[in-house]
């Protein structure tokens, strides 16, 4: 058996190179959800301006674990709608001063989250505690003061004597816990899509299925090839094998309709749904996601030589490339530089592509991007497939 392994490099390659190389991926991204290379885009608004409001701004922007977008002016809509668009995982209003006191008004603090971001939310909420503990703990107990002064449990100049004390005790450098100064709310839901969160799983679970679907029906390339059918088919040789095109004709209405399936059990299980008006969108995507999908696949396929080395080679592939491109975790928990790396991947662009199709306020020039980068797939993969498979038949 020792022999028979070392011998198949196939199983080699799943044995013994693909593990270390999906451990290497999921580290590379797991290991930055708790440390400084996270670095979720947050957008702030201080519509305050006050001494302790730019303190906090201040802060959080020498936070290594925040890429912070400072807007100028605007409200919560503002706010909302800059999220809304992608334009930084979660918002962060400052609608108050900070050391105001409790029954002055609501949390001066306002965490604005987006529900296809779930996790950015909650990991800016705790960096911002951190921070007011951490960095301004006089604004944070000065709020603890005042609920205690409010009990009457001390006088007014006792509060002042601890407020002194604690802000020697602050520019010291020492830290407190305190009483919670945010609030959270989502953006609201534009009421033509329902559940986008989920639109947006489907969109990932809808890239990697392609993705294998396309693989599976492309072998039959390798056992055309293999029992002579491809040269009778190919009858007049050429540069280029005429199958290939046929074959991805096939592939790309099939990945379409498995991409309806997707969003329609969506629809009716959990009622994830978007605007009527945007079905041409999104069935343009299906169509040219599938259709590059199914390319590359053929274009996997043609490379090898065997069956059984194409299914190895192309499992490899496609889970190498879910993983770093955003099917298997959401590409907002991943560290910016290997969010970079993912648009090398299809699948990056296939979720894109998705996630904008769905949108309501998304127009045609921001989806003109995704949907070029799937054209340019599909057009260079079936013409170097078609290439390819051609001069596997010289031999």
């Amino acid at each position: 058996m020792l022999l028979s392994t070392l011998r198949d490099r196939a199983a080699l390659l799943m044995s013994f190179v693909l593990p270390p190389l999906l451990f290497m991926v999921f580290a590379a991204i797991f290991s930055g959800t708790s440390g400084s290379d996270l670095k979720l885009k947050v957008g702030v608004i201080d519509s305050v301006g006050s001494t302790g409001s730019t303190r906090l701004v201040r802060a959080l922007e020498a936070e290594p674990s925040f890429r912070f977008i400072v807007l100028k002016s605007g409200d919560e809509a503002a706010l909302s709608d800059f999220v809304r668009r992608g334009m930084a995982d979660v918002g962060l209003l400052i609608r108050g001063d900070p050391a105001r006191r409790p029954d002055e008004g609501p949390p001066p603090l306002l965490l604005i989250e987006d529900t296809a971001r779930p996790l950015a939310a909650s990991i800016a909420f705790g960096q911002v505690m951190r921070t007011l503990n951490e960095k301004l703990p006089d604004i944070a107990l000065s709020r603890v003061l005042a609920d205690v002064e409010a009990s009457g449990a001390i006088g007014a100049d006792e509060r002042e004597f601890l407020n002194n004390a604690f802000r020697t005790h602050a520019a010291e450098g020492a830290s407190f816990s305190f009483s919670n100064v945010i609030a959270r709310t989502e953006i609201a839901q534009d009421g033509r899509m329902k559940n986008g969160n989920l639109l947006n799983y489907a969109g990932a679970v809808v890239a990697v299925f392609l993705l294998f679907a396309g693989v599976h029906g492309a072998l039959t390339l390798l056992d055309e090839r293999a029992n002579g059918v491809a040269e009778r088919l190919a009858i007049g040789g050429g540069a280029f094998d005429p199958t290939v095109a046929g074959k991805l004709g096939y592939l790309a209405a099939q990945g379409t309709v498995q991409a309806t399936i997707v969003y329609a059990t969506a629809y009716a299980i959990y009622g994830a749904s978007f605007d009527p008006a945007r079905i041409g969108a999104w069935f343009a995507t299906c169509i040219l996601a599938a259709t590059a999908a199914s390319a590359l696949a053929l274009l996997m396929c043609a490379a090898c030589r065997s069956r059984k080395q194409a299914e190895t080679l192309t499992t490899f592939g496609v889970l190498l490339l879910s993983a770093i491109g955003g099917s298997m975790v959401p590409r907002y928990l991943m560290p910016p530089w290997f969010r970079e790396f993912g648009w090398l991947t299809p699948n990056a662009w296939i979720i894109n592509a998705f996630e904008l199709a769905v949108q309501p306020a998304a127009g045609l020039s921001e989806l003109s991007l995704p949907w070029g980068v799937l054209v340019a797939i599909a057009a260079i993969s079936t013409v170097v497939a078609s290439w390819l498979s051609a001069r596997r038949m010289s031999y």
